[in-house]
């Protein structure tokens, strides 16, 4: 792994609440991630010299403990890093499914830090997929952000303006979908091509009583856009 590829590590495995270099370490692990208790301590001394990175190093007592500062703004993760490592893991997934014989070392829950996704096993071919749409899907599924779309609809063809609640994504080999839930609170599926001029909005709170939000029973019943 190079050393900017393990310093985004070590900064997703920060929070606000301190840890020590071995807690760190065990939720390195977690995620398939290996590096000596050492490299850890001293990577992350070195990070916190930066202004850029507001991490607190606890030195009162041992062992010393590290965190963001409590008024840090959140860390805004890269789309493109995010899509990477979800795409490698389910990448692994599907290798296994299609070879038994195939152990991959880190189960995928842990390789995609329970993202919200479902593997499905059709190979139905897919149209290329928008960067930019795939990042900006991503962080509104896990910031829990409302998305305002342009829908590319193949009959005329017709683009019609969506809100969308994301729950989650169906992922196969050829391509994915959105699973959400619409202005009229039904369960969507929409193939994420179809997607264009994605933006996201404000948070939302759960969907009210009675509106299905579990993402698996919910791609069961979702109506394709």
């Amino acid at each position: 792994m190079s050393h900017d590829a393990f310093s985004f590590e070590l900064l997703l495995a920060l929070s606000r609440t301190p840890q020590t270099a071995e807690a760190i370490r065990r939720k390195l692990s977690d995620r398939g991630v290996r590096a000596p208790l050492r490299s850890i301590q001293t990577k992350l001394e070195r990070l916190a010299e930066y202004p850029r990175y507001p991490i607190v190093i606890d030195r009162s007592e041992a062992p010393f403990t590290y965190a963001w500062r409590n008024r840090a703004p959140a860390m805004a993760v890269p789309g493109a890093d995010e899509a990477e490592r979800l795409l490698e893991a389910l990448s692994r997934a599907f290798a296994a499914k299609r070879q038994p014989l195939y152990r991959d070392v880190v189960p995928l829950e842990r390789r995609i830090d329970r993202f919200p996704v479902i593997l499905e096993d059709s190979d139905e071919p897919s149209e290329k997929i928008s960067p930019l749409v795939f990042s900006r899907v991503l962080e509104a599924i896990r910031g829990q952000r409302l998305l305002a779309a342009t829908v590319l609809f193949d009959k005329a063809p017709v683009r019609r303006g969506r809100f969308l609640r994301p729950l989650g994504l169906a992922a196969r080999p050829a391509g994915f979908a959105l699973i959400a839930i619409d202005e009229e609170n039904r369960p969507v599926r929409v193939e994420l091509p179809r997607l264009e001029s994605v933006k996201i909005l404000l948070s939302y709170l759960p969907p009210p009583e009675g509106i299905e939000s579990d993402l698996e029973r919910a791609a069961a019943a979702a109506v394709p856009l």
